[in-house]
């Protein structure tokens, strides 16, 4: 029984990168965000909640009932081998079957779902049935199994080309038609013939080809032949797949004799298409009499994870051909499969009881309260409010510090997440007005409340202006709560990484056209299983999770990363977002450039996104500033946004990021021609924020003033003129006014409105110093870039501001820095990048020192990410910047001409 509940690792070795995916009804998957919770808060799988908050409802006997539904698994425990397939390869045909012996009769196929109709009632076979014999193994051959020199396939194809007179298929090419059957790749995507005759003469032909050029030599890769042990020895099902003809495949399995561990294979005949069609999983399922949802699939590429999933099935990646991080699609990325135990492969089975029925919800029952929206009591110090689908808050005033403790839980059909923390804050002037009690009413469930001593504290997406009504006026303390309310513990920081970039067509290289824009969110959120976000009939961005893609008014494409743990996590998560882009765009013909400034093309040939805001920004900019629309229009970025512990944190935190900011600029000067031409300077981007709008960018020198704080940047904002008010899903144009009148009721665009804490959120996004505070802090001073550098940015930071040590020898660097020095280097850089001449040398030898110190400060962190800092390592050790390597090649080879630089700088 021990072992068949498979408790243990069978190597104690665990997988490089996990994703969590969740099930929404049968078969749309999502992404989301793992939250840690106390083991004693987690039962059975969902998040209990408190007691003296809230009561579960509903009927538990019906709920144990479900989940017992869902042990019962496709076959008896000890005679599955007998239900199955016979195991043997030439299946001979029978009445009513066809060549793989399968009665395909009707009523007869798909074969009955044994999970579906439970009919064990022995305990002791339940609780076996809990351990391993609920899931099954479908492998791939190649790169997962044995080793495998994907050179050969590319070469055999490059031979049958010559061989028959076509033209070499392109790189891209070859990689588009890894996994497919050859008569598939002959007939859709190298349209060298679709004669049925001639398809099967070539692929052959390219068989014979590759076998000789393979030898007939076949190696297990290390640790496979340990890992289906272990599934033999806790009886685990396997089928084995592939596009190989079944005559080179069974010579193949006999050669390194492991034919006795499958119960089923798959191959060429078997099948009408190869990856990334599922068609080969979703057979191999049928055979084996399993369900989709209890497969796991083992393959080493993205179209192995693509056609996986789209057959509802999870995916293990081995990193055999392709780099961890490019694989970050799969449920579980390993290197070897000996990583893996079989309580993984139970992880991943073990999912929701969709397919037996839907659960009953559970009910939340509220204590008896005289109000059905909120409870609101006061205690001396204390305030507490309830706020069904947001937020539980109680909040001490002890001298000037507040500890917000907040009980965070939704109701949206089931009880979701339950999360308890305890965040301690500092500031320098509160007054606690308990006699202010306001009522927080929500609407649509679609932030989290917080009510500290009469006021509200809201964390909502914008622009979204019916989540939160209040009641009773704003106040500035509650603007400065909000700011606080992003404290967090150390544990708790993440990494958030936001980049742009360029998209163009191939053959023209004008930039992309809203309608083709529309057409690739379209087809990523249709592959990719993401959600749309439309304003009126435009789409204009996704979200998966808490990543999202939006759109720059000249149609720039973002992605705003999820907060993550680590470096790893966010390069992965980058790569993942480039691959989904390039699968869609390859067919579209479009690509993405990674540059800080358009390098060829003007303002009039840009299109403008249809996003109200945008109008309104357009019509205000050239009022403040020369350059305010080429920031809009013709500028790309990448940032870092970091957490902080505490306001005396935020605050070194944010002298740190302004004082260094002209180094990162210089790092990362990536945006050096204008219309065709060298334009002077090596972060174009950078010198365009100098002539933007002054009233919100800059390097804020208030940030040194002693009295500095959350109440001072709330001050500053207060006054920073605002572009728009969000209202009736409609953006009203209130350009010119300030927030602080916005807080009097005297907005001339909407008079006697009052804000809510999405208008304050709203209207952080429209400010632009160098380093941005909302509940985190925004990095803000470098150029786009190709991929390379898109994990160098984060690493540059993290190593220096999520470092104690670090961080305190950057102050010390920096303390004497007068503000007179600090704005020098923010207008020269961009000009002369790391040669401009400061104090005694050059700011090269100041970057060279930062470096090291986040280079130290990575390595104290454990995670092994000091090797993302290599981009900017060779730059600091050389001191040419990446804008400078460009005009080397625009004055050398090519030849003064623009157009190469989209190649060079290609996604």
């Amino acid at each position: 029984m021990v072992e068949s509940l498979a408790s243990t690792s069978f190597i104690g070795h665990r997988p490089l990168y996990a994703g969590a995916v969740v099930k929404e009804g049968y078969s749309k998957r999502r992404s989301v965000s793992i939250v840690g919770f106390r083991k004693e808060k987690c039962l059975g799988g969902r998040i209990a909640m408190s007691p003296p908050l809230l009561r579960l409802g509903g009927d538990r006997s019906k709920t144990s009932a479900i989940h017992a539904l869902a042990m019962e698994l496709a076959h008896e425990t000890y005679s599955f081998k007998d239900d199955r397939i016979p195991q043997k390869w030439n299946y001979p045909g029978e009445k009513g079957a066809d060549q793989t012996g399968v009665d395909r009769r009707p009523g007869v196929w798909p074969p009955e779902n044994k999970a579906d109709m439970p009919s064990l009632h022995n305990p002791l076979l339940r609780q076996e049935r809990m351990g391993s014999g609920w899931l099954v193994a479908i492998f791939e051959w190649e790169g997962v199994l044995i080793e495998d020199n994907p050179d050969l396939e590319k070469q055999a194809w490059l031979a049958l080309s010559e061989e028959e007179g076509k033209s070499s298929p392109p790189a891209f090419v070859l990689r588009r038609i890894e996994g497919m059957k050859n008569e598939q790749a002959i007939s859709e995507v190298l349209c060298w013939s679709r004669d049925p005759a001639q398809m099967r003469r070539m692929a052959a032909r390219k068989e014979d080809i590759y076998q000789a050029l393979q030898g007939g030599i076949y190696r297990l890769r290390a640790g496979s032949r340990e890992f289906v042990n272990v599934l033999m020895h806790y009886k685990i099902p396997m089928a084995l797949v592939s596009t190989r003809p079944r005559k080179t495949l069974e010579a193949a399995v006999g050669n390194i004799s492991i034919q006795e561990y499958f119960n089923v294979m798959i191959a060429a005949e078997d099948v009408q298409r190869g990856k990334p069609d599922p068609e080969m999983f979703v057979y191999a399922a049928q055979l084996l009499k399993f369900i989709p949802e209890r497969c796991i699939v083992f393959g080493n590429s993205n179209q192995t994870v693509e056609a996986a999933h789209d057959a509802r099935m999870k995916c293990v990646a081995v990193a055999s051909k392709h780099p961890v991080y490019e694989l970050a699609a799969a449920d579980l990325v390993v290197r070897r499969l000996d990583e893996l135990s079989v309580v993984d492969l139970k992880n991943l089975a073990a999912v929701e009881s969709a397919e037996f029925g839907a659960e009953p919800e559970l009910e939340l029952e509220e204590e008896e309260d005289p109000s059905p929206s909120t409870r609101t009591t006061f205690d001396d110090g204390f305030c507490f409010v309830a706020v069904p689908g947001a937020a539980m808050a109680l909040i001490s005033q002890t001298g000037s510090s507040y500890c917000i403790r907040t009980e965070v839980f939704s109701r949206a059909g089931n009880v979701e997440a339950s999360k308890l923390k305890d965040n301690c804050v500092g500031f320098s002037s509160f007054s606690c007005n308990s006699a202010r009690k306001t009522q927080i009413l929500h609407m649509d469930n679609a932030g989290v409340g917080l009510k500290r001593c009469g006021s509200v504290v809201v964390a909502a997406s914008p622009p979204t202006e019916d989540a939160v009504i209040a009641t009773e006026p704003l106040m500035k303390e509650d603007l400065v709560a909000y700011l606080a309310s992003g404290c967090k513990p150390k544990e708790a920081w993440r990494i958030g990484t936001e980049h742009e970039k360029f998209g163009f067509e191939l053959k023209t290289l004008r930039p992309m056209k809203y309608e083709q824009i529309s057409e690739l969110l379209n087809g990523i959120a249709e592959r990719f299983d993401w959600e749309k976000v439309m304003e009126g009939d435009y789409i204009i961005g996704l979200k998966q999770g808490k990543q999202s893609i939006s759109l720059e008014p000249g149609g720039q494409f973002e992605l705003s990363g999820a907060p993550l743990e680590t470096l790893h996590q966010t390069c992965a998560e980058v790569n993942s977002h480039l691959y989904q882009v390039k699968a869609v765009t390859e067919e579209m013909g479009i690509g993405f450039l990674g540059i800080g400034f358009q390098p060829k093309w003007g303002l009039k040939d840009i299109p403008m996104m249809p996003k109200g805001r945008y109008q309104i920004m357009k019509n205000y900019m050239p009022k403040v500033g020369t350059l305010g629309l080429d920031m809009m229009f013709r500028t790309c970025t990448v940032q870092v946004n970091l957490d902080f512990s505490s306001e005396a944190d935020m605050i070194r935190k944010f002298r740190a990021g302004l004082a260094l900011q002209p180094i990162a600029t210089a790092l990362f000067a990536n945006s050096p021609f204008t219309e065709g031409k060298p334009n002077g300077f090596l972060s174009m981007r950078s010198q365009i924020w100098t002539d933007t709008d002054n009233n919100r960018t800059g390097m804020l020198p208030f940030v040194f003033d002693d009295s500095f704080g959350f109440e001072q940047y709330v001050d500053y904002a207060l006054d920073v003129p605002m572009y728009f008010v969000y209202r009736n899903k409609k953006y009203i144009d209130c350009t010119g006014m300030t927030f602080r009148d916005f807080l009097k009721g005297k907005l001339r665009c909407i008079p006697g409105d009052l804000p809510t804490l999405n208008d304050w959120e709203n209207h952080l996004t429209t400010i632009f110093p160098e380093v941005r505070l909302k509940r985190y802090l925004e990095m803000r001073g470098a150029d786009g870039g190709p991929w390379r550098r898109l994990c160098a940015l984060p690493a540059f930071w993290v190593g220096i501001l999520y470092d104690e040590v670090s961080l305190q020898n950057v102050l010390d660097i920096t303390a004497d820095w007068t503000p007179e020095e600090r704005q020098m280097l923010r207008n020269k850089v961009p000009i002369t990048g790391l040669k401009t001449p400061f104090r005694d040398g050059l700011l090269k030898h100041v970057a060279q020192d930062v470096v090291k110190l986040a280079k130290d400060g990575l390595e104290r962190r454990g995670y092994k990410e000091s090797g993302f800092l290599n981009e900017v390592a060779e730059v600091v050790r050389t001191g040419v910047t990446p804008a400078e390597r460009l005009l080397e090649l625009y004055n050398g080879k090519w030849e003064q001409q623009i157009d190469p630089v989209f190649e060079e700088l290609l996604y």
